[in-house]
């Protein structure tokens, strides 16, 4: 079915500290664009801060706005595309955030519906990558993506959610 639609569609997936202490600032997002497979990066490494960062992604999402919109366990306003709309609007970035929610598609959702809750172990991406041979240079688990920010190696965490995206394209090339 996605194929079938594939100039209208992009993955996101994104960066940030730890959901648990606040703010939680976004680090990086990733968008790829399925049909061309271009990439492209908003990172503290480019931009210095979440608020520049915020400002270009938004940008970039303006021209995506007739797009469905692939994303990987982002449902939730912990930790989703809601959360990179509440801190758009906390940092003043724009009033009228470009993604609505009906375009968002949760491809780990789809999994959960089809396999059932526990169709790979967690975490879900990288062992669901491993087990179709996938490669995962630079894929860096959330958890340490947090320790990375930490210590300013924000080009690992760009390049880790770059990785992310071409992930999740290979899981669309190889499911539908």
């Amino acid at each position: 079915m996605w194929l079938k639609i594939k100039e209208k569609l992009i993955i996101i997936h994104y960066a940030c500290t730890d959901v648990t202490k606040s703010p939680v600032i976004i680090t990086s997002i990733s968008i790829k664009n399925y049909a061309t497979g271009q990439a492209f990066s908003f990172s503290f490494d480019e931009y210095g801060d979440e608020k520049t960062l915020l400002s270009e992604f938004v940008k970039r999402m303006k021209e995506y706005q007739n797009y469905a919109i692939i994303t990987w366990n982002q449902k939730s306003s912990t930790y989703g595309i809601q959360h990179i709309q509440r801190r758009c609007k906390e940092l003043d970035v724009i009033e009228d955030f470009p993604i609505k929610m009906e375009q968002l598609v949760d491809l780990d959702g789809i999994y959960t519906d089809k396999y059932g809750r526990n169709y790979v172990k967690d975490p879900k991406l990288r062992y669901l990558a491993e087990l179709n041979s996938i490669t995962l240079k630079n894929f860096v688990d959330g958890v340490d993506e947090i320790f990375l920010f930490e210590k300013k190696e924000y080009k690992k965490i760009e390049n880790s959610t770059n990785r992310k995206v071409s992930v999740i394209a290979d899981f669309l090339t190889s499911s539908f």
